[in-house]
């Protein structure tokens, strides 16, 4: 045996004892004789027992057994060694049977009256040698369809987020929804995503956006265990707000706030991962992950995440968009305001005063005209108490951080001076809201909700309430009329849905539904915690 040729331990499966004789012999008169080691089986079920144990380098066997088809024979060998190369051994009365058996996955066939030792070897390490490149083969095959695979869940995962990012309202609503699916997709046990404060700064805001795999894991802590301060402290965080990519980290002994959630959780947490959210190149959110495979995802991965990051910055910015677009009419409707007032609230004043001067002058003089002078004035009047009414709806538009309680009031005594029916207000004394657009907002979901009652609900009364302490704003519009009827658990209506595109805007939620005695509750609420208090501006 040569220097580079390896020892070989052959199987050999033959009942006939002096053909198994006759290749012991042949084996022998070889070179390689010496680094050859051949086991002899007569019987097919511990010859299938052997090859099980994986440690032979080929088989050589005879299909025509004792109590066994050749097809079963070769069938049952195939599948105990799916590893190892078989080699059929034939006579040459059956040599179009062991033609076949090569089809069906042996690596070859011997004709046993034609047997030498040279061509034994030859063939056992020819078969040895297409069986390895064969096996190389398969599994090259198997990793290009799991790469396959792998890259199309991609594509699947990019392109639900993409209908996420352009389908959902809300922000958070977009953004658990996103985590969720790239937490399900990805199999990864533990997730959340904050809001940035500001640009630059490692100060994240916690949007109670969080998914844990196993909420048992959590040993009762429940979903607060991931805070704002938690996630932004720690190394991985940090590398990824300057390096502006997804980062990954299984470096986790070092950092304490992420022993912190190894210490709190049965999840055996060993490493995370972390993708920005953009706005025109500048980082607004974050999704972090926690995972129990250390394994770094490969790149195609960490492009999906970048990309992902790109599509829900589209969330945040159409959100933006949203805001100053509400802050433009606002100003708009106050330049509004402002023109008609000093403009043709002026004229139309000092119209009056010359019109009812006039009317005087006419009836001292007993002119004809008397009646004419006094249509005039009447319709300048009439002109004069409609502009009122358009500016004091202007006004409206733009409530003060404590005008909210007199906005209401003025709103229900319209009601009920319009269409006579009840409105009652009760409020908190002393109610300042954070900033104007929350009280611009809440006074024109109460209004649409009371607009909504009063042609709708077929009501008597409608009581408005609003109360505010240092952690919670509620709103709460209640008619005692028919009740909303819902379809579905979903709220119908172009009015309803504003009043929660409206409760999205300033970060809260509303509930539209039936009240418990009946008629119709409106409730709408807005966190004052330190988190939310700073989301009007992300949002």
């Amino acid at each position: 045996m040569t220097a580079h040729q390896q020892s070989l331990r052959i199987l050999l499966i033959e009942d006939d004892l002096d053909h198994a004789d006759l290749i012991r012999r042949h084996l022998r008169r070889t070179d390689e004789a010496a680094g050859i080691e051949l086991v002899h089986i007569a019987d097919l079920q511990f010859g299938l027992e052997r090859i099980e144990e994986g440690s032979f380098d080929a088989v050589l066997c005879d299909l025509r057994l004792p109590g066994s088809e050749p097809a079963s024979t070769l069938a049952a060998v195939l599948t105990a060694a799916r590893e190892t190369p078989i080699v059929v051994l034939s006579s040459l009365e059956h040599m179009e049977f062991a033609a076949r058996a090569v089809k069906l996955g042996a690596q070859d066939f011997l004709v046993k009256s034609q047997l030498s030792g040279a061509l034994l070897v030859r063939v056992i390490r020819y078969s040895i040698e297409r069986k390895r490149t064969e096996m190389r083969l398969k599994a090259l095959n198997e990793s290009l369809e799991r790469e396959v695979e792998r890259r199309t869940q991609y594509v699947w995962l990019l392109q639900d987020v993409a209908m996420i990012a352009n389908e959902a309202a809300d922000v958070r609503v977009a953004f658990q929804q996103a985590l969720n699916r790239i937490c399900t997709q990805m199999e990864w046990e533990i997730g959340q995503a904050l809001m940035l404060k500001e640009r630059g700064a490692a100060q994240c805001i916690n949007l109670g956006v969080s998914y844990f795999q196993n909420q048992k894991s959590l040993r009762g802590l429940g979903e607060p265990l991931l805070t704002s301060d938690l996630a932004t402290r720690h190394k991985l965080v940090k590398r990824m707000l300057i390096s502006g990519r997804p980062e990954f980290t299984r470096n986790l002994a070092s950092d304490d706030d992420l022993r912190v959630i190894r210490r709190f959780t049965r999840v055996n947490i060993r490493s995370a991962f972390a993708f920005p959210v953009f706005v025109r190149n500048r980082t607004v959110a974050m999704f972090e992950f926690f995972l129990t495979d250390n394994r770094r995802p490969d790149d195609a991965l960490f492009e999906v995440m970048a990309r992902i990051g790109t599509q829900m910055g589209r969330v945040v910015e159409r959100r933006e968009l949203e805001h100053a677009l509400e802050e433009l009419t606002v100003e708009e409707q106050r330049r509004i305001n402002s023109e008609l007032h000093d403009g043709i609230g002026h004229e139309l004043s000092g119209l009056a005063f010359y019109a009812n001067s006039f009317l005087l002058k006419l009836q001292d003089e007993k002119s004809p005209h008397v009646s004419d002078a006094q249509e005039i004035l009447t319709g300048i009047r009439s002109a004069m108490k409609e502009l009122r009414a358009v500016l004091k709806g202007l006004a409206a538009a733009d409530i003060a951080e404590d005008g909210l309680p007199a906005a209401l009031s003025e709103l229900a005594a319209q009601v009920e001076k319009r269409v006579g029916l009840a409105c009652v207000v009760q409020t908190s004394r002393g109610i300042e809201l954070p900033n104007r657009t929350i009280a611009t907002q809440l006074y024109r979901i109460a209004q649409e909700a009371v607009n909504n009652a009063v042609k709708h609900a077929k009501a008597s009364q409608i009581d408005i309430s609003l109360d505010v302490d240092a952690r919670l704003i509620v709103l709460s519009i209640r008619d005692n009329g028919i009740g909303i009827e819902l379809k579905n658990d979903s709220v119908d209506g172009l009015g309803l849905g504003i009043m929660k595109h409206r409760t999205s805007l300033i970060g809260g939620e509303v509930q539209i539904g039936r009240g418990n005695g009946g008629g119709t509750l409106v409730c709408c609420r807005i966190s004052l915690d330190d988190d939310n208090s700073g989301m009007q501006s992300a949002f």
